[in-house]
């Protein structure tokens, strides 16, 4: 179990470190099957070698159901812009009040145009059940009362 204590921890001891990315260029139907054969629901859209967007499964679906060729289409004109991302050293409970805020469920975690992971939502769920029940309360309550 994890301790309210160590609800400080950086986001950078959670994070996925082997993240896909795409060029923003690429077809969106190029990015289906990336996403499909790593058996994820999002990839970091690059161009110039610098992450200017995410592309997720629910941006492509929107595009799908909106675009006459959307599968031909490139990724820049689907992604999700500006690029909302965190440092590694924001706090578990930071990255879930911003994904909250957002109503994001993937944020990358970048330093200086440089992509090192990515955490969901569904990581936070996965962290956040293995805290025990009080210390959870702790974390919610005083996330209230602030």
């Amino acid at each position: 179990m994890i301790k309210i204590s160590e609800s400080k921890i950086p986001v950078k001891e959670f994070m996925v470190k082997n993240v896909v990315t795409v060029n923003s260029s690429d077809s969106i139907k190029e990015t289906i099957r990336k996403l499909y054969l790593k058996n994820i629901g999002a990839a970091i859209v690059m161009e110039n070698f610098k992450p200017v967007g995410i592309i997720t499964l629910r941006d492509i679906v929107n595009s799908i159901g909106t675009f006459d060729n959307a599968l031909g289409s490139p990724v820049k004109e689907t992604m999700s812009q500006p690029l909302i991302h965190i440092h590694p050293d924001e706090s578990i409970i930071d990255v879930a009040e911003i994904m909250v805020a957002k109503n994001i469920h993937k944020l990358p975690v970048i330093i200086n145009d440089e992509v090192l992971g990515i955490i969901s939502s569904s990581d936070l769920v996965v962290l956040f059940s293995m805290m025990k029940k009080e210390d959870l309360v702790k974390i919610f309550k005083a996330y209230l009362h602030e």
